[in-house]
């Protein structure tokens, strides 16, 4: 699930103080699009969150739009990074894995539920919008690939269908809370999100574990 950063027109700098300054550059991006959104996200407000001159930012980036690519690459890439590391990391079982990879993303939306809904949408330019869209699928494979040595537990007809079905509601389910979030006061709690996915988990796995009834089917 990698993907280098300079697929989207930016070549990263090699020096370590550089690349310190960049990381700082692209939190106070990533903190002033949580707070504002996409459209009130412009360069000055991303200088004076970053303490830096507007074109100490121009001297990096060509505008706005490569600026806000690069930081959408470094999300959804930290994003598949959590993921594969928390199913890593679990016991090689259906339920674990499930459990892990629901989890993850809990995790991911708690710290960055301002943000995550609009990297994965069409609100912004084709190229940005074509890589959230491209993060959606390389999860929904991800997810088909580790499960796959367990199917033979999946009592659904169509295993395939059924375990994509399973990815693609996962993940709306997160996008969902996360846009509701956006308008509730104050911020869901970790353990809000955690709560939630055990929940949302048990049920995926309840719908994988339960047989269809064929005879209903039309």
């Amino acid at each position: 699930m990698d993907r280098d950063i300079d697929a989207v027109g930016f070549r990263p700098p090699q020096q370590a103080r550089s690349r310190e300054a960049l990381r700082k550059l692209l939190t106070a991006a990533e903190e002033v699009l949580a707070e504002v959104g996409y459209e009130e996200c412009t360069m000055v407000a991303v200088a004076e969150r970053a303490g830096v001159s507007v074109g100490s930012i121009y001297r990096r980036f060509e505008g706005r739009d490569q600026l806000l690519a690069v930081l959408k690459e470094r999300m959804l890439s930290d994003l598949e990074a959590r993921i594969v590391a928390a199913v890593d990391a679990a016991p090689k079982n259906l339920d674990d894995i499930t459990r892990a990879y629901v989890h993850a993303l809990a995790v991911a939306f708690s710290n960055d539920s301002a943000v995550l809904p609009d990297l994965f949408g069409r609100r912004d330019r084709r190229n940005l919008s074509d890589r959230g869209q491209a993060a959606l699928e390389t999860a929904y494979a991800y997810f088909a690939s580790v499960t796959e040595p367990y199917w033979s537990t999946i009592e659904r007809s169509d295993v395939s269908y059924a375990v994509r079905a399973v990815a693609e509601t996962i993940m709306a389910s997160f996008v969902h809370r996360a846009m509701r979030a956006q308008g509730a006061p104050g911020r869901l709690a970790a353990e809000d999100w955690i709560r939630y996915a055990d929940q949302l988990t048990d049920m995926v796995l309840a719908y994988l574990r339960t047989p269809e009834d064929l005879g209903t089917a039309r």
